[in-house]
């Protein structure tokens, strides 16, 4: 079968390109979440176009005859000089994606082959993938890559709630902790605030599962959040925190979410962590259900909450599973080095593609 694979570089891109790309995004979506909202072109034009602090991506498009896209590869890694960057300057992430009609006709066997290239060029040593349909993992099998991590995408339809027991777990949560207080944030971390938002974040995030991944530890700094605060002003979405401050003014709990208008009956659960000295007290359940109580009382619209988790997060899985959080999608984070990649490709030039490949994303 004919096929390229190019550059597509965001900033640059052509009206052309872009119009391949949107028609390429929408029906990879009807074969991914059909039931789902689909993001507008807009907003996705304009989170791509937008670079960050931290992390770069190096991207390309599969086009066959006919110019029509038929698939997409991304290798994500650290910029030089970002906080995170020497702990983790190893790790390039690929997500790799074929239109179902297009597979096992070597497109994605030779977008593999060129996020190697890519890793290589940039020095990176240990390649891995966030991997969600089975032929992925039959192509990850093949490649000799190892499991390292389980992941599950959890959803809570909210007309299944039981209110009253998430009331009841705010109630409780105040009662127990009488000195702490709950504090909102919305699109934006205050002042006073983010000096100790930050390393409470970094602290908490780096204790969470990360099963027998290769990665090191990820550092989040005020121009992190100073840029998510734009990113989603950039699109009109809204990213409300509410955190647990004690008397001494210390954080002992965070939880956030992320509501873009463009997916209006979906809210996105992100980060929710209690730092460790503070566990035992419910704050997790505390934080949770105040929240909830926010999101039903603010977006009467929106009808399912989706999170992702670490299958090994077994505290917070037990929380949402109380809310009713039931199990959506099942992944894998799969990982080889560059050197067993590249024993790979040189004993055989012609893979069968991969179906799906994310890079991996924080859950709670």
């Amino acid at each position: 079968m004919e096929f390229a694979v190019v550059p597509f570089d965001p900033v640059t891109a052509s009206r052309e390109e872009w119009r391949r790309y949107h028609a390429y995004r929408r029906r990879r979506h009807a074969e991914t979440y059909p039931e789902d909202p689909l993001s507008d072109d807009e907003t996705i034009e304009t989170l791509l176009r937008r670079p960050h602090p931290e992390w770069d991506a190096t991207r390309f498009v599969v086009l066959v005859p006919a110019d029509e896209q038929v698939g997409e590869l991304a290798v994500e890694h650290t910029r030089e000089g970002a906080p995170s960057h020497e702990t983790n300057k190893h790790l390039a992430f690929l997500d790799v994606e074929v239109l179902r009609p297009h597979r096992r006709r070597g497109i994605g066997g030779a977008m593999f082959a060129k996020g190697v290239e890519e890793a290589r060029a940039r020095g990176r040593t240990v390649l891995q993938s966030w991997v969600e349909e089975e032929d992925g993992r039959a192509f990850a099998d093949s490649l000799g890559a190892k499991v390292v991590q389980h992941r599950q995408q959890n959803r809570l339809q909210l007309e299944r709630l039981d209110w009253a027991m998430v009331a009841g777990w705010a109630k409780d949560g105040l009662a127990r902790s009488p000195k702490t207080r709950v504090r909102w944030f919305k699109n934006h971390i205050d002042d006073d605030v983010l000096p100790t938002y930050c390393p409470i974040y970094t602290e908490v995030f780096n204790q969470q599962p990360f099963g027998d991944q290769d990665v090191g530890d990820f550092i989040f700094t005020p121009e992190n959040f100073r840029e998510r605060e734009a990113r989603m002003a950039s699109v009109g979405a809204t990213w409300t925190t509410a955190i647990a401050q004690e008397e001494d003014g210390a954080i002992s709990g965070l939880t956030e979410t992320w509501y873009y208008p463009d997916e209006a009956t979906m809210m996105f659960q992100g980060f929710t962590a209690v730092r460790e000295a503070d566990r035992g007290r419910g704050l997790g359940k505390w934080l949770k259900a105040v929240m909830l109580l926010r999101v039903h009382a603010e977006y009467p619209q929106v009808r399912t909450i989706v999170t992702n988790n670490a299958s090994e997060n077994a505290a917070m899985l037990a929380i949402n599973e109380r809310l009713g959080f039931r199990t959506y999608r099942k992944a894998v984070v799969a990982q080889m080095t560059l050197e067993e990649a590249e024993r790979y490709l040189a004993g055989r030039p012609q893979v069968t593609p991969p179906s799906s490949a994310r890079s991996p994303r924080a859950g709670t």
